[in-house]
């Protein structure tokens, strides 16, 4: 049964008797799904290095090694173009297991020595292509596994997830490649796959294919046309969707962090603290919030701060005009870091908001154009770099465009009265 009730943008600071940020950890599918998430986005990061080094390896080529990255951005179209609707096609835990169960054989195939790095390419657009519709089904699967007062605190998980899973995966995967070579790293890679489809296997429910509503029952199969205009033709959807989108802003800057460090002078080692520094502000912000909501029993209310949170994240980054210093710019970075704590409340917002039965569809769009969003704009701020010859000048002009994009997103956000679809645990 579907229930709906206004999300708070105003009012007072804290909401009472919320959950803790714990308490979707009691819950057994979602702990299932949060540890096969954690392992393969480790995974995920440690198969990126390997693929880069081999390609590398075998062509001396930046050029050809680079591409690595791209083979794994380009398939995230595809999650627009009709694969994640898959997850609203068929029953959404087989679409988990099958698609796990699909990249541990690719990733074992591209494992074998005699494929050339060709063909390494190839087969990572594919192990990405089947990455859609397994995202698709994850998301649509937390939704109606973690009760509705959790979901906040689950995507915060989740978002956990994505910052260590990333940081240890990157960090972690440059050692194990070193140590074990670019094949075995991604046999290891295979491992974890085989590993995740076991997990879910055994530890989600198997749910029957999503029902329509009575209303569409004799439209046709949910297409990625039905996504696009649900997220695009509903205000509230389009308003939460152009805030998470909004974070590939920072991130466009982010990416010429290393330029920076050159310019500046800083050491290796001052580029590994700043790249760090957003994910660590995130994750201090987070716990520390956990950790004062624990204490005082209420719970700050994040989708109150959302239009405020949307503008501020982009201020920090305008101190890159003026700094030489990468202490001072690793400030800077985690200050505009711990600005998004407001985003998994929009996730999880959005999550509520999506019709069951487009859930994988709609999904699809918004991730698909956040990681499109990304790419794009660390493209144009690479180009823009280049051509001003001054990474520190070109972060902040980042910064500037970002607050000036954010005030009519947050105004949208502010004047939206968004109604939360609770699906009961089933």
């Amino acid at each position: 049964m579907r229930v709906l009730r206004p999300v708070s943008l105003g009012g007072g600071g804290g909401v009472p008797e919320a959950a803790t940020l714990g308490a979707p950890l009691a819950v057994r599918e979602f702990r299932a799904i949060w540890l096969a998430e954690l392992q393969s986005l480790i995974g995920d990061q440690l198969a990126t290095v390997a693929l880069a080094v081999l390609v590398y390896q075998r062509t001396g080529s930046p050029l050809f090694s680079a591409l690595t990255f791209v083979a794994i951005t380009l398939p995230a179209l595809a999650g627009v173009f009709g694969l994640g609707a898959l997850a609203d096609r068929y029953p959404r835990h087989l679409v988990l297991v099958t698609c796990a169960v699909l990249q541990a054989a690719l990733l074992a195939v591209m494992a074998v020595p005699s494929v050339p790095w060709g063909a390494l390419l190839g087969l990572l657009v594919v192990v990405q292509l089947v990455q859609c519709p397994f995202l698709a089904a994850q998301n649509a699967t937390v939704r109606v596994a973690v009760p509705g007062d959790l979901l906040e605190p689950a995507m915060t998980w989740r978002q956990i997830n994505l910052s260590t899973g990333s940081l240890l995966g990157l960090v972690g995967g440059g050692l194990v490649v070193a140590a074990i070579g670019p094949r075995w790293a991604l046999a290891l890679d295979a491992a974890t796959f085989a590993v995740t489809a076991l997990v879910l296997r055994f530890g989600v429910l198997a749910r029957p294919t999503p029902v329509r509503p009575a209303e569409h029952a004799g439209e046709r199969q949910p297409s990625w046309s039905a996504g696009f205009r649900l997220m695009f033709g509903t205000a509230e959807l389009r308003a939460l969707m152009l805030f998470v989108w909004l974070t590939a802003v920072p991130f466009a800057g982010f990416a010429l962090l290393v330029p920076f460090a050159a310019e500046v002078g800083g050491s290796p080692r001052a580029v590994g603290w700043l790249l760090a520094a957003g994910p660590l502000g995130w994750l201090l912000v987070t716990f520390a919030l956990a950790r004062i909501e624990a204490v005082t029993g209420r719970r700050w209310d994040r989708m109150r701060w959302l239009p405020s949170l949307v503008i501020v994240m982009m201020v920090p980054l305008i101190g890159f005009a003026v700094t030489k210093s990468t202490v001072v710019a690793a400030v800077l970075i985690g200050v505009s870091g711990a600005c998004e704590v407001g985003t998994p409340a929009a996730q999880a917002a959005l999550t509520r908001l999506i019709p069951d039965h487009l859930m994988g569809a709609g999904y699809s769009v918004a991730r698909s154009g956040l990681r499109v969003t990304q790419a794009l704009a660390a493209a144009g701020a690479g180009l823009a770099a280049q051509l001003s010859h001054t990474a520190g000048g070109t972060i902040a002009a980042i910064g500037v465009f970002g607050v000036l994009v954010a005030v009519p997103v947050a105004v949208a956000v502010r004047r939206a009265r968004f109604a939360v679809a609770e699906v009961s645990n089933q």
